[in-house]
């Protein structure tokens, strides 16, 4: 399950699936539920202060009044080596520390879900904790229409309609106009699904500002009407986010850019903080 927080791009509904969940960016105030899933008593602390002790298997309840509360910096009271860090704004977790892997260490790091921060205890914390997501690719028996699918991005795609992912795209990984593509069978009419192929990707600040973090990035959705797209669906967030949240987005149609029926692309509100 994929879940989406923030805002939709134009006056749209989102259409969820059993795989896809849109849950609408909270303001503030807002409280989220922080569950102690360790063995250890953890210190969380944020702007400089301890605020809560959580002891081993608790949860607690913490109120975020504005922006910045939810950046929060959590270690275990009795090995604090043992620490994370996390952002939650808008009652989602925007992003997480990230590390270097070291074989036989020991980590704590968060995980989002259904709105609720659980603090695990982990051998490797990295992107999507190395779970290596399977997919069956299943194309369409009988699709609508063949149209060909350009990936701009850096990341894999899936693309899924009908609760079955039907093609996988592999990043454009020189980061240049040139776009990796596939074909894909699609239905003539219905809703197609465009998502990373991991949740969890590694983003680095090329100027070094911003710490190192691992980030997640919203999907979007094409809406088929008789084999040609009638409009997209992407979920946004606000300009306060920056630089961590990313969308992906589409564009139809042909151009010296773009070569593909339907192209991906992967956006964030403001490049210039890159």
């Amino acid at each position: 399950m994929r879940e989406y927080y923030g805002e939709l791009n134009g006056n749209f509904e989102y259409i969820e699936d059993k795989n896809h969940k849109f849950i609408p960016w909270k303001d503030y105030k807002f409280s989220f539920e922080l569950h102690n899933s360790t063995n250890y008593t953890l210190v969380l602390e944020r702007k400089y202060y301890i605020f809560a002790t959580v002891g081993p298997k608790e949860t607690i309840q913490i109120q975020v009044d504005g922006w910045g509360d939810g950046e929060i910096f959590v270690y275990a009271k009795e090995d604090q080596n043992l620490k994370c860090n996390f952002d939650i704004e808008c009652g989602c977790m925007i992003k997480r520390n990230l590390v270097e892997y070291m074989e036989y260490k020991l980590y704590i790091a968060p995980i989002f879900r259904n709105s609720i921060i659980t603090i695990v205890t982990c051998e490797d914390c990295s992107p999507n904790f190395e779970t290596k997501s399977e997919y069956n690719i299943t194309p369409l028996e009988k699709p609508g229409k063949m149209i060909k699918f350009c990936n701009y991005t850096p990341y894999d795609l899936i693309i899924s309609t009908e609760n079955t992912v039907v093609q996988i795209i592999e990043s454009n990984k020189e980061r240049n106009e040139k776009c990796s593509s596939n074909l894909v069978g699609i239905p003539l009419n219905g809703i197609i699904y465009i998502d990373t192929l991991f949740e969890e990707i590694v983003w680095k600040d090329s100027r070094s500002v911003y710490e190192d973090a691992i980030l997640r990035v919203n999907g979007c959705y094409i809406k088929i009407n008789n084999g040609t797209c009638s409009e997209y669906v992407t979920v946004i967030g606000p300009a306060l986010s920056e630089p961590y949240i990313r969308h992906l987005y589409a564009s139809f149609g042909k151009s010296l850019v773009c070569e593909g029926d339907i192209n991906i692309w992967c956006n964030t509100i403001d490049y210039r903080l890159e």
